[in-house]
């Protein structure tokens, strides 16, 4: 064979894997196309059956007042016992040292001791 015969035949395959590729592009671009016009009226679908499916009757807002409610009351539970904490802490310091000051004080009125 001779060197333009091989060129010639080497192009028409180039030209070949080209064709092949340019037709896969355009099916390509169409799935693509009909992917983006249909998809975002699936993803509103399947957000209105969660937002149906998550929240009792579908009333988010009742659903979103229960949980603040929740964490208020947890709050308030947290807070009482942070301040029972301290007051007995604060109690209990104060007796301690009532204790110590009664305790020098009989040993103050009781003289030196031999």
């Amino acid at each position: 064979m001779e060197a333009p015969d091989i060129l010639m035949q080497l192009l028409q395959t180039i030209h070949a894997d080209l064709t092949e590729v340019k037709e896969e592009q355009k099916k390509q671009g169409q799935t693509l196309t009909k992917h983006i016009e249909t998809e975002p009226q699936e993803w509103a679908e399947l957000l209105t059956t969660m937002t149906e499916c998550a929240f009792p009757g579908g009333d988010a807002e009742g659903h979103r007042h229960y949980h603040e409610e929740t964490i208020k009351a947890l709050e308030a539970r947290s807070e009482f016992w942070r301040k029972m904490v301290f007051e007995v802490t604060k109690y209990g310091l104060f007796g301690v040292i009532g204790w110590l000051a009664y305790t020098v004080w009989v040993a103050f009125l009781n003289g030196p001791q031999k």
